[in-house]
């Protein structure tokens, strides 16, 4: 991981424009590269998914952020680094305990939805289970559960359940995600 680590820090010291980053940087979050503030940042290592390799994750340091948020994550899938997933304040990721991968993504006020992921050996995240809050489908009850599929899955294939319900699981998903102890690039 050490190339995409010595990208990240390069971006933030240099104050990079995303226009200039390499292809495997997260050209979401311009704003942390601009700021050329080291500490904003940060990177640990973590098995995800328990099959031996730490998957290595770049999240946002720092008391407004909270410490299971995940912008980045990649892996080593036959001695190569892969681009699992890249995020943003909108639409970061988090672990849960049994090493499902949640992705909370952000369309709006009435358009948001979390979906519980399984990362492959191959590195790619395969959906089991999804929360969709979208307003658009169903105005006065837009709150829904789903296998597989997220937001932009068939809305036909979704579940209805009340505002309760969806509520509390957000809150027991929220309250079990993994806290993850951030090396910010200033100590790279």
């Amino acid at each position: 991981y050490n190339g995409v680590l010595n990208a990240y820090y390069t971006a933030i010291a240099e104050r990079r424009d995303v226009t200039t980053l390499p292809a495997q940087m997260n050209l979401n979050i311009p704003g942390f590269y601009a700021s050329g503030d080291l500490g904003a940042l940060g990177y640990c290592y973590y098995d995800v998914n328990a099959d031996g390799t730490e998957e290595l994750l770049i999240g946002p340091c720092g008391a407004d952020y909270p410490a299971y948020e995940i912008f980045d994550i990649y892996t080593i899938v036959s001695g190569e680094v892969v681009t699992v997933a890249q995020g943003w304040e909108r639409d970061y990721y988090a672990v849960c305990p049994d090493g499902t991968v949640a992705n909370n993504s952000s369309g709006g006020a009435g358009e948001w939805s979390y979906v519980f992921s399984a990362l492959s050996s191959n590195g790619m995240l395969n959906a089991n289970y999804s929360l969709i809050c979208s307003a658009s489908v169903n105005a006065s009850s837009p709150f829904f559960s789903a296998s597989g599929g997220g937001y932009a899955s068939d809305p036909s294939a979704w579940q209805s359940i009340t505002d309760a319900d969806f509520w509390a699981q957000c809150e027991s998903f929220e309250t079990s995600f993994v806290s993850l102890g951030y090396t910010p690039f200033t100590n790279y």
